[in-house]
C-alpha cells in the first residue's frame, strides 16, 4: 500500500488506517501537541497558536498541549482528541469540514557531540530545527524523499512542525549521524517513487526505447556550511555499472547528455539521463534491469554514487506503453499511450484520445482501462479503435488544474516524436478526443476547452466541478482562521486567480458544435450524480444544442465499475456505448467548421484558454475577468462580433474566412461589392481582411476604449506587453523551465533550496539554482542567463542580489518602468509606500536578455525590507497547507503579486496581506483588478529616486 500513489497514501496516513514503515536513524520520541485548531482549506492558513489556545473544537474553548510517544521501532507519533466530540460538531454545526483540525507539534532530542547529521520527518509536508524561520521539506507521502544533512551543536534540540489531519492522523521524525568523512557519501540516487523511466517497445525487427530520458532523482548530502568548500556537486554525470535481462537488447547511457547539472548541498534532484537502445527482443522476459551510478565534482575531488538497480519494462506494439517526456517546467515527466490497433482504418495520421485518470491511478493502469472482449476474442483489445490512446499523469494534488494541466498538453506535443521515434502512424493534434474519469472528468472539462479548436467530442465520467464543493472537501474561506480578515474585496481578487478552474463557467466556450457525453453511476457516493446533473444544465443555460449532450445515469453502478452489462464489456470507460460515441466523434470535423451559426466564447486568462472558432484573447482590460466574445454568422458573409472585457484578439485567417463564407471560403468575394464580407466589431464596421500570408487578424482597442482597430498579433506584440505566455498569476511562472536566482546572503540558497526541494516532493518539479553572477553578462549591467532559464525565480533585495536590482530598473527605450520599487527605505507600489520591519512582496515581472529584447522572459521576484525577511516570505508562501495532500509552490490563490508582512501573514494567513493584485497588459497597476491596506504615501525621496530611475 504504501508504493501506492502518493494522494491515496496521503489520504490512509491521515487517517490513521496505514502504517508505513522506513525513514531510517533514531526517532524523535517525546512529543508536546497543542491543538487541536480548525483549518482552512487554503494553501497559507494561519498558524492560531501565535496569538491565542482559543480554539472552536473543544468544550470550553481552550486548546491544550498533550504529550505522545513515538512507537517503538517505527516511529510513529499518532495524534487523536478524546476531548472533543465531532459527532455533535458535524450534526450541530454541519459539514464533514469539521472534522479536520491542525496541531503544533515539539518534539526533542539530544546529541553527546557535535556532529552532521540526518534529519527528517513523514506524514508533514515541512519542518523546522531548532526555532530556525526556513523549514525544511517533510517526506508528506512517505514515498522515500532524502533525509537532510544538517550540522548541530552538542545538546539539546527540537523539532517544530504544523500537523494536519481529519479526526487522527500520524507522523514520524527521525535523526541519525553520518560518518565523520562526508566525502565518502555525498551523492545519492533515492526513491524509485520519483523515478520516470520508458519502456522497450519490442517488433518483430527491433527493439526500441520509447523514449530516450530517464529521471534519475539524487541528492546531495553534504550539509550546508559543514566543510571548508563551497559543499556543491558539479558536473554530475551517469555511469552505466551493468545490465541483466534480454541478452538481444542493448541499453546505454547515451554519449550527448542534457545540460551540466549542479546540486546544492542538501538539495534533491531529479536528474535528466539520456539512454539508447539498440538490438531485437529474442527472450520472453518482462524486465531489462540496469546498474546505474553518478559521479560529480565536489570541491576539485571526484566522487560516485552507491549503485541504484532500475527495471526498464518489455512492451509489445499491441499493449500499452509508458514514455517520457520534457513538460514545461523543465521536469521529466511521463505518460502512458496505445498504437492505433492493426485493424485501424486511419491511414498515415491518426486523431488522438486523451484520458484524465483519477486521483492514484498510474498511468499504465489508467491507460489499460481502456480494454474489451468482443465476441470470440481470446485476448483484450485495448486502446480506441482507429486513434492513439494518450494516458499523461503527473504526481500530486494537482486536480489537472495549473501543472497538470500544463503535463497534459506538453504529454499531447511529445507524441508526435515518441510516434516517429516508433516508427508508428503519426498522431494528429488539430483531431483530439478529451476524456476523464472522476478528478480525471474535472480535468477533461478543462482541457477540452484549452483545446476547444482541436476538440472532436468530450467525455466526462463521474466529475466534480470544483474541488472543495464536492463530497467532505473543506471549502475555501469557510473555516479559514483568516476570514474574519480577509475583507470580500481581497478574497474576490485571490479567487479570481483560479476562476478558470471552475468548469461551470467554462460551459460557454464548450457549448456549440461540441458532442458531449456526461456519465456517472446512478448510486455514486464519491461523486454524486448532482454534479453531472448541474453541469448538464449550465450547458444548456448556455446555448448547447440537446442533441450534442447525452447524460447518462449507469444503474446500480457506483464511481467505478469493470462490466457495464456483461463481462469484460468495457465498463466505466469502454462499454458500447463508449465505444459507440468514440467512433463518432472521430469521424467529425474539428475547429470553425464544426460551429453553428452563432456562439460564444468565455475567457478568464489568456495563458490558460485556447482558440474558439479560430479566435484567441490576448489582452483583457480588467486582468482576470470575464471576458467573452459572442459570433454571429447568420447572415454570411456578414459577422457580427461583441465583445466585453476585452482589450486585444487575434483570428485565426482560415478560421475566420470559414466563418464568414463556409467552406468554399471567402475567395473572389473580397473583390465583389454584393458579395463581400463584412466584420461589426461592437457596432463599428472592420475591414475585412484579405487571407494571404498573414496567418491571423487581430484587433485592439483604443486607449480611450472606444474605438477598434487592427493591431500586431501575439507575435508581434510590443515589448513592454504582456500577451499570453506573460500572463500571470503567479504559477505562471512554471510555464517554462525555472531558475532560482541567488543572492550573496546565506538565507537567499537556504530558501531557494527548500522551494527546490519543496518543488519535487509536492510535483516532481525542477527548478535549477543559480548565483546571481550565473545570470548576468560580464559587467553585471543586463540579464544573459543560461539557455535553459527561460523563467527566473529572483530571491532577495537590490542591495544583496545584482539581478533584482537589473529586474527593478527602467527600461525607457522599451517603454518601460516596473511597477513595483524596493529598497531599504521599503516597498512601493502605485502610490503607496509600506516601510515595515517585517514587509515582503512577490511579483511576477518581464526581463529581457540583452541580445533578445523583443521577447522578454518572465520573473518572479521575492524582495523584502531585508534578504532574510525576502527568504522568510518566500518559505512561507511556499508551504503547501491542504490536508492531506499537497499541491505545488505558488499554484493556489496567488496573483501577479502580493505585499505582506511576514509576522501578521503567519498569525493571520491572507490577513497579513497589504496588497495584491494583477498587473494590466503594460506592466502598470490597475486600479480594477488591485487592493491595498495601510497605504502611506511614497516619501519625496522615493519619489525623486525613482524618477531618476526612470530617467
Amino acid at each position: 500500500l504504501c508504493s501506492m500513489s502518493a494522494p491515496i497514501v496521503a489520504k490512509l496516513l491521515a487517517a490513521g488506517v496505514l502504517v508505513c514503515r522506513g525513514g531510517g536513524g533514531i526517532p524523535v520520541k517525546k512529543w508536546q501537541v497543542l491543538g487541536p485548531f480548525v483549518v482552512g482549506k487554503n494553501e497559507l492558513d494561519s498558524e492560531p497558536w501565535l496569538t491565542s489556545n482559543t480554539t472552536e473544537l473543544v468544550e470550553g474553548g481552550r486548546a491544550q498541549t498533550q504529550r505522545f510517544t513515538a512507537q517503538a521501532g517505527s516511529g510513529l507519533v499518532q495524534v487523536s482528541w478524546s476531548n472533543v466530540d465531532w459527532q455533535s460538531l458535524v450534526q450541530g454545526v454541519g459539514g464533514h469540514e469539521l472534522l479536520e483540525w491542525q496541531a503544533l507539534a515539539v518534539g526533542s532530542f539530544k546529541l553527546a557531540e557535535a556532529a552532521d547529521v540526518l534529519v527528517s520527518c513523514r506524514g508533514v509536508p515541512s519542518f523546522t530545527l531548532d526555532g530556525s524561520g526556513l523549514p525544511l521539506v517533510g517526506d508528506l507521502y512517505s514515498a522515500g524523499l532524502p533525509s537532510h544533512p544538517v550540522r548541530l551543536h552538542a545538546g539539546s534540540h527540537r523539532v517544530r512542525l504544523r500537523i494536519r489531519g481529519k479526526v487522527q492522523t500520524q507522523f514520524a521524525c527521525h535523526f541519525e549521524k553520518t560518518p565523520a568523512e562526508p566525502r565518502q557519501i555525498p551523492l545519492r540516487i533515492f526513491g524509485d517513487s520519483f523515478l520516470a523511466a520508458p519502456d522497450i517497445l519490442c517488433t518483430e525487427s527491433s527493439a526500441y526505447l520509447a523514449s530516450s530520458l530517464l529521471a534519475l532523482p539524487v541528492s546531495n548530502r553534504v550539509s550546508p556550511g559543514s566543510n571548508d568548500g563551497t559543499g556543491w556537486l558539479r558536473s554530475l554525470r551517469p555511469l552505466l555499472i551493468s545490465t541483466q535481462g534480454d541478452k538481444g537488447v542493448s541499453v546505454a547511457v547515451a554519449s550527448h547528455q542534457p545540460a551540466e547539472t549542479a546540486i546544492s548541498p542538501g538539495e534533491v534532484t531529479r536528474l535528466h539521463v539520456n539512454l539508447t537502445a539498440t538490438g531485437k527482443c529474442t527472450e520472453r522476459v518482462e524486465d531489462k534491469t540496469i546498474e546505474l551510478a553518478v559521479e560529480a565534482n565536489l570541491d576539485g575531488e571526484q566522487v560516485r554514487s552507491p549503485v541504484f538497480t532500475l527495471k526498464l519494462k518489455y512492451r509489445r506494439t499491441s499493449q500499452s506503453f509508458v514514455f517520457t517526456f520534457l513538460d514545461a517546467d523543465g521536469s521529466v515527466q511521463h505518460a502512458a499511450a496505445v498504437m492505433p490497433g492493426s485493424t485501424s482504418t486511419c491511414q498515415d495520421v491518426c486523431p488522438v484520445m486523451v484520458t484524465l485518470s483519477g486521483t492514484s491511478i498510474p498511468a499504465r493502469d489508467s491507460a489499460d482501462s481502456y480494454k474489451v472482449k468482443l465476441a470470440g476474442d481470446k485476448d483484450y483489445r485495448f486502446g480506441v479503435q482507429d486513434a492513439w490512446l494518450l494516458a499523461p499523469t503527473r504526481h500530486g494534488a494537482h486536480n489537472w488544474e495549473g501543472p497538470g494541466h500544463s503535463t497534459a498538453l506538453a504529454a499531447l506535443r511529445a507524441l508526435p516524436l515518441v510516434a516517429a521515434g516508433l516508427g508508428a502512424k503519426m498522431p494528429d493534434l488539430k483531431r483530439v478526443l478529451v476524456g476523464g474519469h472522476s478528478m480525471g472528468g474535472h480535468g477533461a472539462w478543462l482541457l477540452a476547452t484549452a483545446l476547444r479548436d482541436q476538440a472532436l467530442g468530450l467525455v466526462s465520467s463521474a466529475s466534480w466541478l470544483r474541488k472543495d464543493q464536492y463530497a467532505d472537501s473543506n471549502k475555501v474561506w469557510l473555516h479559514d482562521i483568516a476570514s474574519p480578515r480577509v475583507e470580500l474585496a481581497l478574497a474576490a481578487l485571490l479567487r479570481a486567480g483560479e476562476a478558470e478552474f471552475e468548469a461551470e463557467a467554462q460551459a460557454p466556450t464548450l457549448a456549440s458544435g461540441l458532442p458531449i457525453l456526461v456519465r456517472v453511476g446512478s448510486k455514486d457516493q464519491t461523486v454524486h450524480p448532482w454534479f453531472s446533473r448541474r453541469m448538464v444544465r449550465t450547458l444548456m443555460a448556455a446555448g448547447a444544442n440537446a442533441s450534442d449532450v447525452v447524460l447518462t445515469e449507469v444503474k446500480g453502478k457506483e464511481h467505478w465499475w469493470w462490466d457495464t452489462d456483461k463481462s469484460n464489456d468495457g465498463g466505466a470507460v469502454n462499454d458500447e456505448q463508449m465505444r459507440s460515441f468514440y467512433q463518432t466523434c472521430l469521424g467529425r470535423t474539428s475547429g470553425a467548421a464544426a460551429l453553428p451559426p452563432s456562439w460564444q466564447f468565455v475567457v478568464f486568462n489568456p495563458a490558460f484558454s485556447g482558440s474558439k472558432g479560430g479566435i484567441r484573447v490576448l489582452q483583457q482590460h480588467r486582468p482576470h475577468g470575464r471576458s467573452e466574445i459572442s459570433v454571429d454568422a447568420t447572415q454570411k458573409p456578414h459577422i457580427r462580433v461583441q465583445t466585453s472585457n476585452t482589450q486585444r484578439f487575434e483570428w485565426d485567417m482560415q478560421s475566420l474566412h470559414l466563418v464568414a463564407c463556409g467552406v468554399e471560403q471567402c475567395g473572389g468575394k473580397l473583390d465583389k461589392d454584393e458579395t463581400r464580407p463584412l466584420l461589426s466589431l461592437d457596432g463599428q464596421q472592420q475591414e475585412f481582411p484579405k487571407h494571404g500570408e498573414q496567418k491571423a487578424a487581430a484587433w485592439c482597442l483604443s486607449k480611450s476604449r472606444s474605438r477598434w482597430a487592427p493591431c500586431e498579433e501575439e507575435m508581434s506584440l510590443p515589448p513592454s506587453e504582456r500577451g499570453p505566455k506573460l500572463t500571470g498569476p503567479m504559477r505562471q511562472l512554471f510555464s517554462q523551465p525555472v531558475c532560482g536566482v541567488m543572492g550573496s546572503d546565506a538565507s537567499s540558497e537556504a530558501a531557494l533550496r527548500f522551494f527546490a526541494n519543496m518543488q519535487v516532493m509536492t510535483g516532481h518539479g525542477h527548478m535549477r539554482l543559480l548565483p546571481a553572477a550565473d545570470v548576468l553578462d560580464t559587467q553585471g549591467h543586463s540579464f544573459a542567463p543560461p539557455a535553459d532559464c527561460k523563467h527566473l525565480l529572483i530571491l532577495g533585495t537590490p542591495e544583496s542580489n545584482p539581478a533584482a536590482a537589473v529586474l527593478l530598473r527602467a527600461r525607457p527605450e522599451l517603454d518601460y518602468i516596473p511597477p513595483l520599487s524596493a529598497s531599504g527605505g521599503g516597498l512601493g507600489l502605485a502610490s503607496c509606500h509600506w516601510d515595515n520591519p517585517a514587509g515582503a512582496a512577490l511579483a511576477l515581472l518581464p526581463w529581457w536578455a540583452e541580445d533578445n529584447q523583443r521577447s522578454p522572459g518572465l520573473a518572479l521576484l521575492v524582495t523584502g525590507k531585508n534578504p532574510a525577511v525576502a527568504a522568510e516570505a518566500l518559505a512561507l508562501l511556499s508551504v503547501p497547507t491542504i490536508p492531506p495532500m499537497a499541491r505545488q509552490p505558488l499554484t493556489h490563490l496567488l496573483p501577479d503579486y502580493v505585499v505582506l508582512d511576514v509576522q501578521e501573514t503567519r498569525k493571520h494567513g491572507a490577513g497579513g496581506f497589504l496588497a495584491a493584485g494583477f498587473w494590466n497588459h503594460r506592466w502598470e497597476h490597475e486600479p480594477q483588478a488591485a487592493w491595498e491596506k495601510f497605504c502611506s504615501p511614497r516619501p519625496a525621496r522615493l519619489e525623486e529616486d525613482n524618477r531618476r530611475s526612470e530617467l
